[in-house]
Order: C-alpha cells, then sequence, then structure tokens
C-alpha cells in the first residue's frame, strides 16, 4: 500500500497537534492543581496518544488503525496496572487511617475515668 504524503499536510498536521499539544498541556496541569489525576495519569496520556495515532489517519486509515492496535496493546497493561496499583495504595491508606484511630478517644474530647 503506497501513501501519498504533502508536506503541507504534514505541516498542517504538526500545526494542529502543537496547538493541541498546549491546550491540553494546561487542562493536564489544572487537573494536577486539583489532584484530579492522581492515579489515572495513564489515561490522560492515553487520550493524548489516541489524538496523535487519530492524526494519522489523514494519510491513511489503515496504518492509523494499525498505529492504534499496537498502542492499545502495549499501553493497555501499562494503564490498567497503574489504575491497580493507584486503588492498592489508596486501600493500604484508608487500611491505615483505620487502625490508627484508637478507641475511647474523640475529637476534642478526653476520656474520663470512672
Amino acid at each position: 500500500m503506497e501513501i501519498k504524503i504533502e508536506s503541507s499536510q504534514v505541516l498542517v498536521i504538526y500545526l494542529a497537534l502543537i496547538i493541541f499539544g498546549s491546550l491540553y498541556n494546561q487542562v493536564i496541569a489544572w487537573m494536577e492543581r486539583k489532584h484530579y489525576l492522581e492515579g489515572y495519569t495513564s489515561l490522560a496520556v492515553g487520550l493524548g496518544v489516541l489524538v496523535t495515532v487519530g492524526s494519522t489517519a489523514v494519510f491513511s486509515w489503515a496504518y492509523a488503525l494499525l498505529a492504534l492496535g499496537s498502542f492499545c496493546a502495549s499501553g493497555l497493561p501499562l494503564a490498567v496496572g497503574s489504575i491497580w496499583r493507584h486503588m492498592r495504595a489508596r486501600e493500604m491508606e484508608q487500611s491505615g487511617l483505620r487502625m490508627d484511630v484508637t478507641p475511647g478517644k474523640f475529637i476534642g474530647t478526653e476520656r474520663r475515668e470512672l
């Protein structure tokens, strides 16, 4: 399969991707400040890759789908593993908080002996 690529198309796609990347960076920075991405950064990366791979469809749907399949095959285990590790860390953190609670102690009060 032969792909004809014009330099003007490539430049337009690169410019569009630079604009997307700049805007997406601002969104990611905002999400990080709000702690929305904690444990889910891999999904944000995956969306960026999807847009980048999608841009290649201008030249060839077949190659774009091939690239998308390849990125999914290599990235999905990483994304699932990242989310799993985050969930386990949160579980351990929550367990630790539950164990720190001392019976008979309450916030702002002292336990009185009778």
